[in-house]
């Protein structure tokens, strides 16, 4: 800002005096008003409507041009963090989960493996024309021929599911509240119809790629397929699609629960700054 926009008083700036930050009309004599959600006063313009502090003087255009550039970069970069962040984090956690829990069906696919070896020895040999090891690698032909149905056929979820490791189900807890704090902060001016649009993205972005996942088939590995990848390609969906549901129902439960909990502990804690005001 020029110096022949402010009044001088004993060589400083009158701070008494201000221009509006939009049009430049002088505010001195403009009434101040109080902002009671933000604890302060303020003066609005009669040219444009623009309300600001009162009592401060405003930057330069260039300096304000610079801030909100990094303002609006910072915002964009925290939300592809929420973004690609929580739907990584629900994708990876039912994969990860179908993976823990499906090894105990690896036994069973490769005793099915191992049978159609003996009966038909030279069958199925790999590149370097030696057997297949049931125990860490099957054949991409047969499994694609005979293995897949044999799999589905003989699962049976009791026998087959590792249910001590859906325990993992309780990270939810830890990374749920994470992203929707996040979420929240970066949207809690937006209106309800953008949130919603936001967290459907996510949760709709983590169920296209668990679904392109399993869909998509395996590479047909030089020395066979391993058996755990056999086991989630044939049934994984039954339990990366219920984690799926569980993440899901997480992230939206602390999404709705994640403002009144924080207003609860800013009251028993009023030094901590007030992110959500009632009043926005």
């Amino acid at each position: 800002m020029s110096e022949d926009k402010f009044e001088y008083h004993d060589g400083y700036p009158n701070k008494g005096v201000q221009h509006c930050g939009k049009c430049r009309y002088d505010l001195s004599d403009q009434p101040k008003e109080y902002i009671e959600e933000f604890h302060m006063m303020a003066i609005r313009c009669p040219e444009c409507g623009l309300r600001q502090p009162a009592g401060i003087m405003v930057q330069p255009w260039r300096y304000r041009k610079i801030k909100h550039f990094f303002m609006s970069a910072t915002w964009l970069g925290l939300l592809s963090v929420a973004f690609f962040g929580m739907m990584g984090a629900l994708a990876g956690m039912a994969q990860s989960t179908a993976y823990a829990s499906l090894f105990p069906f690896t036994d069973q696919i490769s005793e099915s493996f191992r049978q159609h070896i003996e009966a038909e020895p030279e069958s199925y040999l790999n590149y370097s024309g030696d057997s297949y090891n049931p125990e860490w690698s099957i054949s991409p032909d047969w499994w694609e021929e005979h293995g897949r149905v044999l799999a589905q056929s003989s699962f049976v979820p009791r026998q087959h599911i590792e249910w001590i490791v859906l325990t993992d189900w309780f990270w939810f807890l830890l990374i749920a509240p994470i992203g929707a704090m996040l979420t929240k902060v970066l949207f809690f001016r937006a209106s309800k119809l953008i949130q919603a649009l936001f967290i459907a993205l996510v949760i709709g972005g983590s169920f296209l790629i668990i679904f392109s996942y399993l869909e998509s088939g395996f590479f047909a590995f030089f020395y066979g397929l391993p058996p755990i990848e056999c086991a989630v390609d044939a049934v994984g969906y039954t339990i990366a699609y219920p984690t799926l549901v569980v993440g899901s129902i997480a992230y939206v439960a602390s999404y709705l629960c994640v403002v009144p909990i924080t207003r609860r502990v800013q009251h028993l804690i009023p030094r901590l700054p007030d992110l959500f005001p009632p009043t926005l």
